[in-house]
């Protein structure tokens, strides 16, 4: 098989809005592509510095490829950028927020009017950029004098009290799907995630809400997969937040979650509070009393998935290790 080169386009809701702009320390993500690439011959395309020793670990973790190029040509991975018509309506807030509406699908009070905003929801009110990616361009707004801080085309709703958060990807060529329990911050910005059951999520009368949602959206064209984000929150569950057609985070989580042959698995991206080397960091994770094993370069952020056989709190023991790690 011959080999293709591919780059991580993680600006690829900023290209779809018509920007030029980069997400600063992109690169570092560049990582997740050995993780969910399944193709030996694939090369992949990153200003990213990959030290020796880092190509030489994720190799022993079993990766299909740690083939790396700085230039050339390569064919966008993220994002298919094959029918942009297509990708900027299921990717837009706006648009999918519309249809949201239209179809009966959104039960928290929303808008994609800035004037309906203003007029009829009650505070606070939770705007979200149209483009806006992993917690980028959300504001709470508390006042008539916050929708000044809206400097982009944005969707609103009244905010609620969520307390789980979930992708549900399909794989419309295969009729199958998976469903991941993110991990968000304070910000709403994702910090990782595992897989979950339909029972052990939002259960079976919720799963044929999303179900009815995914046959619409393929009847307006969706095809390869899709995934809906939904939430549950005090007093309900939320069916249809937004829509990523395109690869995302919760790939990751799957993807690990079959090449590491343990029961359970969590992913977590967590911060550094020094700067550390890799042997360093390595060394650290021996020493916690759950097996974690990195999967990134050690940067500000490193990226760790924790393995075990029985059921952990994920979200905590992440939480745990970073704190463990600042000790040392």
């Amino acid at each position: 098989m011959e080999e293709v080169a591919y780059h991580v386009n993680l600006n690829y809701e900023l290209f779809l809005s018509g920007s030029n702009k980069q997400i600063k320390g992109a690169s570092w993500f560049d990582h997740i592509f050995f993780f969910i690439n399944n193709n030996p011959n694939a090369i992949l395309r990153s200003d990213y510095e990959f030290s020796q020793d880092y190509l030489t670990h994720i190799n022993s973790l079993g990766v299909s490829s740690i083939k790396i190029t700085r230039s050339g040509r390569s064919l966008p991975w993220w994002g298919a950028c094959t029918d942009l018509q297509k990708e900027k309506f299921f990717n837009s807030k706006i648009t999918m927020t519309e249809l949201g509406l239209k179809e009966g699908w959104i039960p928290v009070a929303s808008t994609a009017s800035i004037d309906s905003a203003m007029k009829n929801l009650n505070y606070p009110i939770i705007s979200r950029e149209e483009w806006g990616v992993s917690g980028r361009g959300i504001k709470i707004l508390k006042s008539e004098e916050d929708f000044k801080l809206v400097r982009k085309e944005s969707v609103y709703s009244e905010f609620v009290n969520k307390y789980k958060d979930y992708g549900v990807t399909f794989d419309l060529e295969n009729d199958t799907h998976f469903i991941i329990e993110n991990y968000i911050d304070d910000l709403g910005q994702f910090k990782g995630g595992e897989v979950k059951s339909i029972s052990e999520s939002f259960g079976e009368d919720n799963f044929l809400k999303i179900l009815k949602i995914k046959n619409r959206l393929e009847e307006l064209g969706a095809v390869n997969t899709i995934q809906i984000d939904t939430f549950l929150y005090e007093g309900g569950f939320h069916p249809f937040v937004e829509v990523n057609y395109r690869k995302t985070m919760g790939l990751m989580i799957q993807s690990l979650s079959k090449r590491f042959k343990y029961n359970f698995s969590y992913w977590g991206i967590l911060s550094l509070k020094k700067s550390r080397k890799f042997s360093e960091v390595l060394d650290i994770l021996e020493q916690f009393h759950i097996k974690a094993v990195l999967l990134s370069p050690v940067d500000r952020f490193i990226s760790i998935v924790l393995l075990n056989e029985e059921a952990i709190d994920g979200r905590k023991t992440l939480k745990d290790l970073e704190i463990f790690i600042s000790k040392f």
